[in-house]
């Protein structure tokens, strides 16, 4: 008896095996990348004691070295430290703006899509004459009003996104209001926000939260060319797009202080974008597919 019970536990446990399966190391690589990056925006000292402000004009464009492995920027002020602490403001700018284009979106979507009729008209035009103006000049016009500093650009970035995570909401809950248990409530006469919160919300999510993981880097690097700009961080914050802002004036000279940022918002990007797209293969796409 216990042998059969081993011959038929096995072939259960060979298929959940299957089913866990490591991303591949191109996934792994990013992964580890972003909770490093996540680490240094949530606690810096751990990569570095120094104050990222602190400046010595007597080090100014010194070359790397053992004391500032990424050498010093024109105020003699260490990259390295300044990279880490730089960490806070990307990552914070686009989890910031994603969410407020995740939220926005999810309300102006679930109400056009299940309200349709009025409503849904009202708030598609709406939404066609967001999408008509460029995000940059939508980000201009939130900065004019609100000001610069940093929370002023996560508004202008995020306001920039809602329109596109609505439209796309919007598309799900049409598809599942269509559906046979959503039916089967209106039938019943539950009440709509009963619906909507406990089933056509939370089965509408998944194509959703893939577009905002992927959201987190188009929002790091519009803001970081905002901050380019100089329509973002003002100074001396160490964000990356700033830091590579000021380096372009001395790139004859030490070149290596607009390598680091321009380099870390690559890498920031890429890795998130690889985690994206395969969360959005292994578990969206093949979800689709059964």
């Amino acid at each position: 008896m216990t042998l059969q019970a081993n011959r038929s536990a096995a072939p259960a446990a060979r298929a959940a095996v299957r089913r866990f399966e490591l991303p591949p190391l191109g996934v792994l690589l990013a992964l580890v990348v972003f909770l490093l990056l996540v680490v240094a925006a949530l606690a810096p000292s751990v990569f570095s004691g120094q104050d990222p402000y602190a400046s010595n004009p007597a080090d100014a464009f010194a070359e790397p070295s053992a004391e500032h492995w990424l050498g010093t920027d024109q105020l003699g002020r260490d990259q390295f430290t300044r990279l880490v602490y730089g960490a806070r403001y990307s990552i914070l700018l686009g989890v910031g703006a994603t969410l407020i284009g995740l939220v926005g979106g999810i309300a102006l979507g679930v109400l056009a899509g299940y309200a349709r009729g009025t409503w849904d008209r009202v708030i598609t035009r709406f939404l066609d004459v967001l999408l008509a103006f460029p995000d940059v000049l939508v980000a201009l016009v939130t900065i004019t009003v609100l000001g610069p500093g940093e929370w002023s650009l996560i508004w202008a970035v995020g306001l920039g996104r809602i329109p596109g995570s609505a439209r796309l909401v919007r598309g799900e809950v049409l598809r599942i209001r269509e559906s046979g248990f959503v039916r089967s409530g209106i039938g019943l006469g539950l009440h709509p926000a009963r619906l909507i919160i406990r089933h056509v919300v939370p089965n509408s999510l998944g194509p959703v939260l893939v577009h905002a993981v992927l959201g987190v880097g188009v929002s790091i690097i519009f803001g970081a060319s905002l901050s380019f700009l100089g329509l973002g961080a003002v100074p001396p914050t160490p964000e990356w797009g700033l830091m590579l802002s000021e380096a372009r004036q001395y790139l004859s000279i030490a070149p290596w202080i607009a390598i680091w940022p321009g380099l870390l918002i690559t890498v920031t990007v890429v890795s998130i974008t690889v985690v994206g797209r395969w969360f959005q293969q292994r578990f969206i796409t093949k979800r689709s597919s059964l």
